[in-house]
């Protein structure tokens, strides 16, 4: 039951089946189909979940394609699909080219599908894949990482919310929650050239001032940056980047750490049959808490599913 002032009355067994219902599938290895027929049905399932708006992006990719444009990003989802059909029609796989930007996009596609298609609010959630990729994409891949280590995650109801609202949350106990803010600057995503550390420092001190206010006046939360780029050298830069932001003194009290990340183009593959490949999940995450911090601890951080895997 749910109260005006936002408070909520519940119980351990509503709890657990919310849980159940709503909780993040365990990690899974997401293979690939390399043929046509793989792809087509990823492309059908991408246009069902999104009400057809993928095969409208597909069209333009296409047309894009058929152009000489083959790097038409306005929607990165329907471009890697558009890529890989290409490829396999005309052309040897190349890792450590930009098919390997549109392998890993398929890759982060398929396993956030297979972890969150079952949530009530993933229909909703999945319309982003076509023209808010990164954002979307950025946000499953943290709720799977933090639910992962213990943390009972929430998508924000956006439709309900007043005002500007966080993209998630974390449900501490019955009664309260810590928003998550996640930002995917354009200027963060490939093929767009990584910025220089001044840059990029800049970059992320910007969209903590923005997320601090989508906290409230008297909320605390986490700030997740989400960039990309077609090699893992990258993501130096953007530790650093983030060290300097949170050691600037420009980051609010209000926000209890940064996450960083960071989606490279060079998936880890491990080739499994004449036309399949068995895939790691391509996001590389890192968190730098913030010294000025004054809100309560609240995120646990140690993985369980690879503890559980260890015993």
């Amino acid at each position: 039951m749910d109260f005006s002032d936002g408070r909520v009355l519940t119980c351990d067994a509503e709890i657990e089946r919310a849980s159940q219902v709503s909780g993040c599938m365990p990690k899974t290895q997401s293979r690939i189909e390399l043929n046509l027929q793989g792809v087509r049905t990823l492309e059908l399932q991408l246009a069902k979940l999104t009400s057809g708006a993928f095969s409208d992006a597909l069209a333009s990719a296409e047309r894009a394609y058929a152009a000489g444009n083959h790097s038409f990003m306005k929607s990165p989802a329907a471009w890697a699909t558009t890529h890989l059909r290409r490829i396999m029609v005309g052309g040897d796989l190349e890792i450590a080219s930009k098919d390997g930007m549109a392998l890993a996009y398929v890759n982060v596609l398929q396993h956030a599908i297979a972890r969150w298609q079952h949530h009530p609010m993933f229909t909703s959630v999945a319309k982003g894949f076509v023209y808010e990729f990164h954002h979307s994409i950025t946000m499953l891949a943290t709720a799977g990482a933090m639910s992962d280590m213990g943390n009972r995650i929430g998508f924000t109801q956006t439709a309900e919310a007043f005002g500007r609202s966080p993209d998630m949350y974390v449900s501490v106990d019955h009664a309260n929650r810590i928003s998550i803010e996640i930002k995917a600057p354009v200027e963060l995503q490939w093929p767009r050239p990584t910025p220089t550390l001044e840059r990029f420092t800049t970059l992320i001190a910007n969209r903590a001032k923005d997320a601090s206010k989508q906290f409230g006046e008297a909320g605390v939360g986490l700030l997740v940056i989400g960039a990309s780029e077609l090699n893992s050298q990258s993501q130096s830069i953007f530790e650093a980047a983030v060290e300097a932001a949170i050691h600037s003194k420009n980051i609010s009290r209000r926000i209890a750490a940064i996450v960083g990340v960071h989606l490279s183009g060079q998936p880890e593959i491990k080739h499994v049959g004449v036309d399949s490949l068995a895939t790691s999940n391509s996001f590389r995450f890192f968190l730098r808490n913030n010294p000025a911090y004054i809100g309560p601890a609240f995120l646990r951080t140690v993985d369980r599913s690879t503890e559980e895997q260890g015993k």
